[in-house]
C-alpha cells in the first residue's frame, strides 16, 4: 500500500505549489490513520469469532470446510473470469 500511495499520490499535487511535500503530508496522514482504524476494527470485530470457535473444537472441521469452500468458489471465479468470452 505504501509503494501505490507514493506512486499515486503525487499526481494529485501540483509541482509548483508553494511546498509539494507538505501538501503530500495531509493525504498520506489521513490515508495512515483511517488504515489503521480499519486494522484495529477489524481486530476487534475478528476477536468474538475466534473466542467462539476456540471454545468449540468441534467446529473446526466444519470451519475448514467453509474456508475451503471458500478458496475452492474464488479459484473457480477467478478460472472463469479468465475463460474467454464469445466467438
Amino acid at each position: 500500500m505504501t509503494l501505490f500511495l507514493l506512486a499515486s499520490l503525487p499526481q494529485f499535487v501540483r509541482p509548483d505549489s508553494a511546498d509539494p511535500h507538505a501538501r503530500m503530508w495531509l493525504p498520506g496522514m489521513v490515508f495512515l490513520v483511517l488504515g489503521a482504524l480499519l486494522d484495529v476494527g477489524r481486530a476487534f470485530v475478528g476477536g468474538a469469532p475466534s473466542r467462539w470457535l476456540r471454545r468449540r473444537p468441534r467446529a473446526v472441521p466444519r470451519r475448514h470446510r467453509v474456508v475451503g469452500g471458500v478458496y475452492l468458489t474464488l479459484g473457480v471465479l477467478g478460472a472463469a473470469a479468465a475463460l474467454p468470452v464469445g466467438p
